[in-house]
């Protein structure tokens, strides 16, 4: 088993990794690709809550830009959850996996 897997396919390489290949896409198919739009804003969703999880430097105040950040992630990951339940094409076990699997 590979330790810190999960870092290494979510973080900020890999939402860089798949901006170039949408635009790689993009020029090859001669018009913009939207299909990859969801897993790059995932992507960045991750990337910066890996990069504050990782981070060695001290929460030392409530105001700290990082909290304000982590909120923005949390937010959107509580808007998927919403969507994913909303999605009629989903089989049930599919939405129910997406929901309940860290």
């Amino acid at each position: 088993m590979r330790n810190h897997l999960a870092e290494q396919v979510l973080n900020k390489d890999m939402l860089e990794l798949m901006k170039a290949y949408k635009d790689d896409l993009s020029v090859k198919a001669g018009k913009n690709v939207t299909y990859l739009d969801k897993t790059i804003e995932f992507l960045g969703v991750t990337s910066t809550l890996i990069k504050k999880f990782t981070s060695h430097q001290t929460y030392t105040s409530m105001a700290d830009i990082r909290l304000v950040e982590n909120d923005k992630c949390l937010q959107w990951l509580h808007e998927w959850q919403s969507e994913v339940k909303g999605r009629l094409d989903l089989k049930a076990s599919i939405g129910y996996f997406c929901l309940t699997k860290p």
